[in-house]
């Protein structure tokens, strides 16, 4: 079987299985991968906030200008450095073709995190 279709596969039974946490651990991982990271995805509590260690003013301007609602469980932001925060991340979560051609070819962002990943990125040779 194709590697490629292997890391498809491995990512739509992630999804099936509806295991959020890596679902959203691995797109994070993505995220950085392609230089991304007004997409990663966090939980909305206090630790965001102090990982953030912005003014108090910014998160105001942030909150204001965004979409923020403090009783949803998760936060991203809106490429507008502003807050975009629901409830359920695989509606924010989006897996193209592309998705596994760049856990492919930058198989190193990805590994030791899964190990079902890490098997099939074992097969790729450097």
């Amino acid at each position: 079987m194709d590697t490629i279709l292997k890391i498809e596969n491995f990512i739509r039974d992630l999804k099936e299985n509806l295991e959020f946490s890596q679902l959203v651990q691995l797109h994070n991982l993505y995220c950085e991968s392609i230089n991304d990271f007004d997409s990663q995805i966090f939980e909305l509590d206090d630790e965001f906030f102090e990982m953030l260690n912005w003014p108090g003013l910014r998160v105001a301007q942030a909150c204001f200008y965004g979409n923020f609602n403090y009783s949803h469980d998760y936060i991203t932001f809106d490429g507008y450095g502003n807050f975009l925060t629901f409830n359920n991340p695989e509606s924010q979560l989006e897996y193209t073709p592309t998705f596994a051609r760049q856990i492919f070819e930058n198989k190193y962002d990805f590994y030791g995190y899964f190990d079902e990943l890490d098997e099939i990125l074992n097969e790729i040779e450097d």
